[in-house]
């Protein structure tokens, strides 16, 4: 027989453990967080097509302004096609920027670090926050990505190449619907480097009291 003192105990235990649980996921919230930094160096391997899901299932689940949804998002896995848009960005960045030539000195630079994995976010210029909402979809990536130990970046000095007549072809390939830009891109592979944080600045959140 059981008593009824024994099932209050083992109702508490079940409860003390659901709680630990509860503030362990939360921690693993917060550590994902913390640990995450920019990768710029990436091993050559493809990551694998769940991970991928479940990274832009997270990416889509990001809230929106009255659940809008306005963002496009682009997979693009294929080398040749990371390659040329990258040869073309920088291409177009020594023009805007000469200065910029020293920094593209290596015919090996890539504005992508040589990510196996490239996505595309456009934003619906109809939609006031449009770009607010595509910024949060983008965090959804990067954190689901670091949560998986997926290296990632959010690369935008390509944005105004993408939106210029001059990268017409290459927006046509993406399919995008009417009233859409580029907003940002994003890196994703494993990675190649463990760099430190950079030191943030607390200062920048003050308390109105």
């Amino acid at each position: 027989m059981v008593s009824c003192n024994s099932n209050k105990t083992e109702a508490v235990e079940e409860n003390s453990k659901c709680e630990q649980q509860c503030s362990e996921q939360k921690n693993q919230v917060v550590e994902c967080i913390m640990n995450r930094r920019s990768i710029r160096a990436y091993k050559p391997e493809q990551i694998k097509d769940e991970e991928l899901q479940t990274i832009l299932e997270c990416g889509i689940n990001a809230p929106s302004a009255r659940n809008s949804q306005p963002w496009e998002v682009r997979v693009i896995r294929d080398k040749e096609a990371i390659d040329n848009l990258n040869k073309e960005v920088i291409a177009d960045m020594i023009e805007k920027r000469p200065e910029a030539k020293e920094r593209f000195a290596d015919e090996d630079a890539s504005v992508f670090f040589h990510a196996p994995t490239l996505l595309v976010v456009a934003y619906d210029t109809t939609q006031y926050w449009g770009q607010s909402d595509c910024g949060m979809l983008v965090q959804n990536i990067l954190l689901a990505a670091e949560s998986m130990n997926i290296g990632s970046c959010a690369v935008g000095c390509c944005r105004d190449y993408i939106n210029s007549p001059k990268a017409a072809d290459f927006v046509k390939s993406l399919n995008l619907p009417e009233n859409y830009l580029v907003y940002l891109t994003v890196t994703l592979g494993y990675k190649d480097e463990n760099p430190d944080a950079k030191p943030r600045d607390d200062k920048k959140v003050a308390y109105m009291e």
